[in-house]
């Protein structure tokens, strides 16, 4: 059997296994996956070649191994799907740099690595020319400080909290229909989760899912990974694939442009800040509403 970098074979998949009711122009289908700096690349690429997606937002990859070959893998992974590519490592170490990349089947802008204030980086953000317009997408892989379980998710809130906000503010200034996908070593409905719950829309709670634990290994089953979109996506479906080689399983997620919803070029600034605006104010309930400074004159 030639090696993963050896194969010319088409990928599998076209467009037929799409839902019926998305269209050439007006649908996306978008994938994030935690590889776990997979060994076995022939079935890295089977698989991923299996979920036939359009977008796909990678962590934990292979992107510089001092000792083996390929030394890259996602130029693997790209020639066997014969997609656009980038990746950029996120971890340093002695025998390989662990990084994210970003595979499209649209060309991809500029990527920008984001990086937090400690120089940790958690995040390749682009701008993707798709057929009916651009848009914003974000590969991420927010922090996770090394300790057992329990505490590494508490220490790790603050951090995250902040990774997000930036997140979040990319994407505000591009005032384009935005995607963020990936890793976000965050549990569901965690403080960090809704800093991002509140502004964009959790594909994986937008439709009905039989089980969402992303992350079924190293105690209990939970999800740690997630793709949200802005309110220009419909989501028409999203499953979760088994999967054998890593310690997360991937989401992937069919995405409709919302009718009449995706504003084309257009400065979006001033709805994200009335949906910050918005959730600043409803955090703490009644008390919370604005009410109007009354000045009553003097004697």
């Amino acid at each position: 059997m030639p090696s993963p970098g050896e194969l010319t074979a088409p990928r599998p998949g076209s467009a037929d296994d799409r839902p019926d009711s998305l269209g050439v122009s007006d649908r996306l289908r978008v994938a994030t996956y935690n590889a776990h700096q997979s060994p076995r690349l022939d079935y890295t690429c089977r698989f991923l070649a299996s979920m036939n997606a359009d977008l796909y937002c990678l962590q934990e990859l292979v992107v510089d191994d001092f000792h083996h070959q390929p030394r890259d893998q996602t130029s693997v992974l790209a020639a066997w799907l014969g997609l656009h590519y980038f990746s950029a490592y996120t971890c340093l170490g002695f025998r390989r740099n662990a990084g994210s990349a970003i595979l499209s089947r649209y060309p991809l802008g500029e990527v920008e690595i984001l990086a937090d204030g400690r120089g940790h980086r958690f995040g390749l953000a682009t701008i993707i020319d798709h057929s009916g317009g651009q848009l914003a997408l974000i590969c991420a892989h927010f922090t996770w400080v090394p300790r057992p379980a329990c505490i590494g998710s508490l220490v790790s809130i603050p951090f995250r909290t902040a990774e997000i906000r930036m997140a979040l503010g990319w994407l505000k200034r591009t005032g384009l229909p935005g995607i963020i996908a990936g890793d976000f070593n965050a549990v569901a409905h965690s403080p960090e989760y809704w800093t991002i719950a509140r502004r964009m829309t959790d594909c994986t709670r937008a439709v009905p899912m039989p089980d969402r634990a992303t992350r079924p290994t190293w105690g209990l089953p939970t999800q740690l990974d997630y793709i949200f979109v802005t309110d220009d996506f419909e989501t028409i479906a999203c499953r979760m694939p088994y999967c054998q080689v890593s310690d997360h399983r991937p989401l992937v997620a069919d995405l409709r442009f919302a009718t009449g919803r995706w504003m084309k070029g257009r400065d979006r600034s001033h709805r994200w800040i009335s949906q910050v605006g918005r959730s600043k104010f409803h955090r703490f309930g009644r008390h919370s509403q604005r009410r109007p400074i009354v000045r009553r004159p003097g004697p």
